[in-house]
């Protein structure tokens, strides 16, 4: 996983599932289901509990030279001193070291933390089902956005509530428990999230297209900045088509990206359009990549996340352009090439079809307050349509808000920490992690990755996967390696 490192055997997370036994289910049928296999989907408590386990292992294996010491604090600040870095905790000690590196994942967000806001609207959607308590059966509720987080909460507003899938024969059917609200889907483009499909690669195509084009596009740029519009997106959509010459894949992988011009069918007609697209996207799903086309090029924006990240490291793009990317691509990518296992969708198409959950009124609807309820407004169709709602839930997560009394961390390095020239909410980062100060100077004594590293440089959340490079640990390695060395 990093150049010229020494290999630390596993087990590997599947593995260690399957030696403890853990069974995931094999459809819906009964039974205790089948051991883990590489392309399942389980339960993020489950890998918490392998990270817990692999962190204990890699600690016992620790070389007699290296000495670890784990303090069980919160730390709460980290900031220069002199050549040194300065670790403040929340048990009032300061531990000062040669270099602080910060991982502290995806932060806290601070609005909504007492669940509904005051006029319906629920800010915050975990932790579940806790936040969702308040939603009773037979009322309506919008849930803002369609992806992942969108999925966790039609799953508690439905199984979780009692209600259960079953075969009826080969078809998938559902028996609601009477507990269920009905949920609204609505969210920017309009489309519901595009399956995993069967047999992912366990390692990206090697196509270094894009990141040629990137290089090339920047020795023809003023101080190297591309332009989003006429330097990356071209290569994006070259590389997405590239072999496609069917009517029908050219179609499905416009809808898949958003690519065609604004709609103008009415609410129906879009519907429809919405509902033959995930069946097709299910269909080709059950194919799997190598066999489907169509599943091939959706992975695009998961096979070049090397080249957007090359993208976005510095010198990057120009602030505007910087700021319109991470507005559309992390959305797009999610969607198209990170987005549910393929029996999620299939779930979500049959509770459409029963009426338990229905679409919006279109792509990226307004929501306006109307006598209690939130009315969503459509903005491009071409018959106006509006449905009313009793309480919307955001069904994302947003980047954290700076907020020093539940994340003391983030706010005290933002105090010296330089903002991102593009966007304030991130910071401004080397290429290496090492932040910029507000006086101009780079930090070699803190290092930023992970998470809180996002919008400097691009899609830091990924999971791992053993064997296969990592620009994430590589980029660990290099921070650490000098210190090591001069120890």
């Amino acid at each position: 996983m990093v150049p010229g490192a020494p290999v630390t055997l596993g087990p590997g997370f599947v593995e260690w599932c399957r030696e403890k036994d853990v069974r995931v289910a094999d459809g819906w049928g009964p039974g205790r289901g089948r051991s883990v296999g590489g392309d399942d989907f389980l339960p993020r408590r489950i890998y918490g509990e392998y990270l817990a386990w692999a962190a204990e292992e890699l600690l016992r294996r620790v070389p007699f030279n290296l000495q670890v010491t784990v303090v069980e604090a919160t730390a709460i600040c980290v900031r220069p001193l002199g050549g040194a870095a300065e670790v403040g905790l929340d048990d009032g000690s300061v531990r000062l070291v040669d270099l602080a590196i910060v991982t502290t994942g995806h932060g806290l967000t601070s609005y909504g933390r007492g669940g509904t806001h005051d006029e319906g609207w629920i800010k915050r959607p975990y932790p579940l089902p806790d936040s969702l308590s308040g939603i009773e059966s037979g009322q309506r509720v919008a849930l803002l956005g369609s992806g992942l987080t969108a999925i966790d909460l039609i799953a508690s507003l439905t199984v979780g509530r009692g209600g259960a899938f079953h075969l009826d024969g080969s078809d998938l059917r559902y028996a609601p428990s009477g507990g269920e609200p009905e949920v609204v889907l609505i969210n920017r483009s309009g489309w519901l999230p595009c399956a995993r499909p069967a047999s992912p690669r366990t390692y990206p195509a090697s196509r270094p297209t894009i990141a040629e084009g990137i290089e090339r596009a920047r020795r023809g740029r003023p101080d190297g900045l591309l332009n989003l519009t006429e330097d990356l997106e071209p290569l994006i959509w070259a590389e997405v088509f590239r072999g496609v010459e069917n009517d029908w894949e050219v179609a499905a992988l416009k809808r898949a990206f958003a690519l065609r011009d604004p709609p103008t069918e009415d609410e129906a007609h879009f519907h429809a359009a919405v509902v033959e697209q995930a069946r097709l996207d299910i269909q080709q799903a059950r194919l799997g990549l190598g066999e489907s086309r169509l599943k091939d090029r959706m992975e695009t924006l998961r096979d070049q996340r090397e080249a957007l990240r090359a993208a976005v490291d510095p010198p990057g793009m120009n602030p505007k352009d910087h700021r319109a990317f991470f507005d559309g691509l992390p959305a797009l990518a999610n969607r198209t090439a990170v987005g549910p296992q393929r029996e999620r969708l299939e779930e979500l198409i049959q509770l459409i079809d029963q009426g338990i959950v229905r679409l919006g009124p279109g792509p990226n609807p307004v929501a306006r307050r109307r006598e209690g309820k939130w009315e969503l407004l459509s903005t491009s169709l071409l018959d106006e349509a509006r449905i009313e709602v009793d309480v919307i839930v955001n069904a994302h997560l947003d980047f954290p808000e700076r907020d020093p009394a539940i994340d003391p961390l983030g706010d005290a390095l933002r105090q010296w920490v330089a903002p991102h020239l593009a966007n304030p909410k991130f910071l401004s980062l080397d290429r290496r992690g090492y932040p910029l100060t507000r006086n101009g100077k780079i930090c070699e004594t803190v290092a930023v990755f992970g998470p809180p590293a996002e919008g400097a440089n691009y899609y830091n959340n990924y999971i791992l996967w053993p064997g296969v490079w990592s620009r994430l640990l590589t980029d660990l390695d290099n921070v650490l390696r000098p210190l090591l060395r001069a120890s």
